[in-house]
């Protein structure tokens, strides 16, 4: 992703990345076998052993975390001054391959793929399911627990 230019987790990195794409049901139906190649390539290449479960968890977390932004975007796109980013006019648009959607500029049209890739891991993955589980095994209080990936 050409915007990661400060030092971030593998877990975070991918999931950024993921979220830029327009085919959310490859993501969904493919992300855990990706995740499970890219350990295997990073431990071939020479670095330490990455645990997938809690690399998964961490991926899982990163979109949570990418999720506090997205819920702004409509606004975004609002002020844009499209006519069709409105609530009315997103109403009369079937596909987000639509001509008023794909000829947006780039930052809107990738507004519009961020915006549907958290929408599908929100139902697909069920995002809020795994923030309650996670919050009860791993936060005491506001106290954390971190855990690496790294064995």
């Amino acid at each position: 992703d050409w915007g990661r230019f400060k030092r971030d987790n593998f877990a975070r990195a991918l999931s950024t990345g993921y979220m830029c794409s327009d085919l959310c049901e490859l993501v969904q139906h493919s992300d855990e076998l990706w995740i499970q190649s890219f350990i295997s390539s990073f431990v071939e290449a020479g670095g330490p052993r990455l645990r997938f479960e809690t690399f998964w968890e961490h991926y899982m977390l990163a979109w949570l975390l990418q999720g506090l932004a997205a819920v702004d975007l409509p606004r975004q796109l609002w002020l844009t001054q499209s006519p069709y980013m409105t609530p009315e006019g997103w109403q009369k648009i079937p596909s987000y391959k639509d001509p008023r959607v794909f000829r947006l500029p780039n930052y809107n049209n990738g507004m519009v793929a961020i915006l549907r890739n958290f929408v599908y891991y929100w139902k697909c993955r069920d995002l809020p399911s795994f923030w309650q589980r996670w919050k009860a095994a791993n936060m005491d209080g506001h106290k954390l627990r971190p855990r690496s990936c790294v064995d």
